[in-house]
């Protein structure tokens, strides 16, 4: 394995070349479906340029491979990963968050209001 001093030390042509080879293996190696959709999904995550994927794969609500409750929480936790990464966002920007903050406020509050609902149709 071979170390770079930094994230820079990796060109663009070096990722592009890395993408293009694993994307090929997995043309070669993984079958697809009837629309053309791999058996295995890659995705690769430029580290010079964005951040880790945060998010849990959410597995498919079915009941012979899942349950709900396992559906749920994987989306419960995605949730509320993408709600911290918002309210940081709108903590960093507050000279231009007027519009976006309104926008989450009404995201949250929404989503509080629809759990409010379910909490009264299940109590």
């Amino acid at each position: 394995m071979e170390y770079a001093n930094s994230w820079r030390d990796v060109s663009d042509k070096e990722v592009i070349d890395f993408i293009e080879a694993v994307y090929a293996l997995q043309e070669k190696m993984v079958p697809v479906d009837c629309d053309s959709d791999y058996a295995v999904e890659v995705r690769i995550v430029d580290r010079r340029k964005f951040e880790p994927d945060h998010f849990a794969l959410q597995p498919y609500l079915n009941e012979e491979i899942t349950n709900w409750d396992e559906c749920f929480e994987v989306a419960l936790r995605n949730l509320s990963t993408a709600q911290e990464k918002l309210i940081l966002l709108v903590i960093q920007r507050k000279s231009s968050a007027g519009k976006n903050r309104r926008k989450v406020e009404k995201l949250v509050f929404d989503f509080l209001r629809f759990f409010a609902k379910q909490g009264a149709k299940d109590g």
